[in-house]
């Protein structure tokens, strides 16, 4: 297994620091790519080659297997190394805000075409995606807006909400997806085995869903219930700020898409096994879990898996694969 390890100066290819890691590790989630971590030794350190802002690719074999961006470097004086702290699109999204002239406002529209307009105009210039794809979700919004200071992942969240209940996010190819889960099919794209040399634990929790709901917009509060889900679980309830929508009609696709995700209890699995050669992608398909001592399996919800692949580590290559609560 070969490993590749970019970091770029704008378009163009500063380093491969690969030669130089000890450790390097990356998460998959609904967004698609998700935080990574990178030890270097400490002489690489000082050259100064990496700084907040880079793009960073991680190649397995050629292929891109991670992308995102250096959101910080820390500099460990007791091990005499540097560590590199990567965040994936989808959460340098939301940390972003609209910037100042970049207001819309649009009428009629669905969500995936709302999210279209965001990503073409706001952010594919920050480098957020190179290509689009949406699936179609059958509603209209009669009215959906941003403007200054507006987050923008929450507005991403908003309009995968309001599609029923979508996934969104950046996969390692530099594709923005809106994807609905329910139209997954039912075969699993990937089965880990729990048979592994390498395992150690197999946990499986279950967390209370979330069956009320206010929704604070630009009008006021509005509240929401599932009622199938209270009749059956305790109460749970949250809140959520969405000032700059306006119009009832989209708050309520929001808190329908919501519920579908949230409103009934998920398993969630804690275990540790050898890396497959192909990593699953969570955002494109089911994972099934078997354990053959048990003669059981069972699936992952898409919306909240989430995988650490651990490709080397203290020198070690073998690579590692990680399902997390």
């Amino acid at each position: 297994m070969s490993v590749a390890i970019e970091l770029y100066h704008g378009e163009t290819l500063a380093a491969d620091v690969a030669p130089h890691a000890s450790h390097c590790e990356f998460e998959y989630g609904p967004h698609g790519c998700g935080p990574c971590r990178i030890a270097l030794d400490e002489k690489w350190r000082q050259d100064r080659l990496a700084r907040a802002g880079q793009r960073v690719l991680i190649k397995r074999d050629g292929s891109t297997v991670w992308r995102g961006w250096l959101r910080r470097m820390e500099k460990h004086m007791d091990a005499a190394m540097a560590v590199l702290i990567g965040e994936g699109d989808a959460e340098r999204a939301s940390r972003a805000a609209i910037a100042a002239g970049e207001d819309a406002s649009l009428s009629s529209v669905s969500p995936e075409s709302a999210l279209q307009t965001l990503w073409t105009n706001i952010l594919s210039p920050l480098g957020l995606g190179d290509s689009f794809s949406a699936d179609a979700s059958g509603q209209t919004l009669d009215a959906f807006a941003w403007s200054e200071g507006d987050n923008i992942g929450a507005l991403c969240d908003q309009l995968a909400w309001a599609a029923g209940g979508m996934l969104w996010g950046v996969d390692p190819d530099g594709l923005f997806f809106l994807r609905d889960p329910a139209a997954f099919s039912s075969e699993p794209l990937a089965t880990i085995d729990l048979g592994g040399g390498l395992r150690k634990t197999a946990l499986i929790t279950t967390d209370d869903p979330v069956n009320q709901l206010t929704l604070e917009i630009a009008g006021g509060d509005l509240h929401y219930a599932d009622s199938a889900s209270q009749a059956d679980y305790p109460r749970s309830s949250v809140e959520l700020e969405a000032l700059n929508v306006t119009s009832v009609n989209v708050a309520d696709l929001i808190a329908a898409g919501y519920f579908a995700r949230r409103a009934l209890p998920e398993d969630a699995w804690t275990l540790r096994t050898t890396a497959p050669d192909t990593l699953p992608r969570p955002w494109t398909g089911r994972i099934a879990v078997r354990d053959p001592q048990r003669e059981a399996q069972g699936q992952l919800t898409p919306v909240e898996t989430r995988l650490r692949t651990t490709l080397f580590t203290g020198g070690h290559s073998a690579p590692v694969l990680e399902l997390l609560q």
